[in-house]
């Protein structure tokens, strides 16, 4: 390309950095960060500057090899320099840092992208809260719950489908019939989340095998 004056554009260079990216991936995951790196400083030379698109394709093959370290240190390196992480690097992060039971620098994370004023769609609070209730951490997919509604984002009826099974699945029933009582005074919830719960209520309190049956019908009340 420079023997032929070409000049790479930005979508150019993302190809030729995700192709580096899953290369490495597969022979080479320790030079991931260097390689790619040296790609972005390559873009520069062409006045093409790197975007959070650009970084966003390292941080994907970073959390697919696991390496929480490199992905919060180039989390810090977009923000100390000219391109500001958007709420996808930050999901990428927070996702990797949660999967290694890492939750409290996970809810740091959530908190900066929250504090930069950054929107996230559904799928940011969606998968994380997942991923929570995935590693047996319900009390923090409750806490990012709650942020969502905060943002009054709306469409919370997959969260709840999640967590209310969840959680009587632990015994809580009685926060399972709260977060019911929350999810009934706005949406419909598939009633498939409800019916998953009953085997664990009868095993866990069998006193309570009445309202188990109860909890059938209470999207009839």
């Amino acid at each position: 390309m420079k023997s032929n004056r070409v000049i790479p554009d930005l979508l150019c260079c993302n190809t030729f950095l995700r192709c580096l990216c899953e290369r490495n991936l597969s022979h080479n995951p320790s030079g991931l960060v260097l390689e790619a790196l040296n790609v972005m400083m390559e873009m520069r030379s062409y006045k093409v500057f790197p975007t959070s698109i650009s970084y966003n394709i390292l941080l994907s093959c970073l959390g697919k090899t696991r390496r929480v370290k490199e992905s919060c240190q180039t989390l810090e390196t977009m923000k100390n320099s000219a391109c500001d992480p958007d709420w996808v690097s930050y999901y990428l992060v927070a996702m990797l840092v949660f999967l290694s039971s890492r939750f409290g620098k996970g809810k740091e994370i959530v908190n900066q992208m929250i504090g930069k004023g950054l929107v996230a769609n559904h799928k940011f609070y969606y998968s994380l809260i997942g991923i929570l209730c995935g590693v047996e951490r319900v009390n923090y997919a409750l806490e990012l719950f709650e942020k969502m509604k905060r943002r009054g984002m709306g469409g919370y009826g997959p969260v709840y489908d999640v967590l209310i099974p969840k959680i009587c699945r632990g015994g809580d029933f009685e926060k399972g019939r709260e977060l019911w009582d929350e999810a009934t005074d706005t949406l419909a919830i598939p009633f498939c989340a409800i019916c998953l719960s009953l085997e664990h209520w009868t095993i866990y309190n069998q006193p309570g095998v009445s309202l188990a049956w109860e909890m059938c019908f209470w999207h009839l009340d």
